[in-house]
């Protein structure tokens, strides 16, 4: 990741600016989560970032998520991504509370599921005497030309009386949009998969690991 690249995110994660992220949640860049607008029903407050949005085919991009006021009982992060984009296995790193360094980690689920990608990650709430945020930094790989491709972000709340295990369906990700950013990718488009000669393709709906 460039040190220029991880420099603004530290400075993002400055008490200042957490104050005025917060206050200007309405804001470019910025949305609430799914639950509702304040008290435990509230999962937090997202901004996020990308660093390159104009892509070549094989280039990267960081990405990185950060998340104010979070949910007393944590909350599931859930990217979304097109099949143009593909996650680079190990680049997931968090920066939880007044932590000194991000911590590389790994996802809570990696599916695809038909052409739609979800990467899933569990977030706790830091301690209550550190700053309520956590960031998570990622990166891209641009893999197929795409003029409309993107990258959002879902909140949803942690239910403690449900499994973790539980609280995200595979074949059912019930994804709705709390943050988006949009992504060009000039190249060749992948190729479409030619159905078989003894019948015709249906799109499945089985979700298959890895992304």
């Amino acid at each position: 990741m460039p040190a220029d690249f991880i420099e603004r995110i530290r400075r993002l994660l400055i008490p200042v600016t957490i104050g005025l992220a917060v206050a200007s949640c309405g804001g470019i860049g910025g949305g609430g989560g799914g639950g509702g607008s304040e008290g435990d029903n509230y999962p937090g407050y997202t901004e996020l970032q990308v660093e390159r949005d104009s892509l070549d085919s094989g280039d990267l991009t960081d990405v990185t998520l950060t998340v104010y006021d979070i949910n007393p009982n944590g909350v599931f992060v859930k990217f979304h991504y097109p099949a143009s984009l593909k996650y680079q296995a190990g680049s997931l790193m968090i920066y939880s509370g007044d932590a000194d360094s991000w911590v590389t980690t790994t996802p809570f689920d990696s599916v695809t599921v038909g052409t739609d990608k979800y990467l899933v990650l569990r977030v706790t709430r830091p301690p209550e005497d550190e700053s309520n945020r956590v960031a998570i930094s990622l990166t891209l790989r641009a893999v197929s030309g795409d003029p409309s491709a993107y990258i959002e972000v879902d909140l949803d709340n942690n239910d403690p009386t449900i499994p973790d295990g539980q609280e995200f369906d595979n074949t059912n990700p019930q994804f709705s949009s709390d943050d988006r950013w949009n992504i060009s990718i000039a190249g060749p488009a992948a190729a479409t998969p030619t159905p078989a000669a003894t019948g015709s393709a249906t799109p499945g709906a089985t979700a298959t690991p890895g992304n």
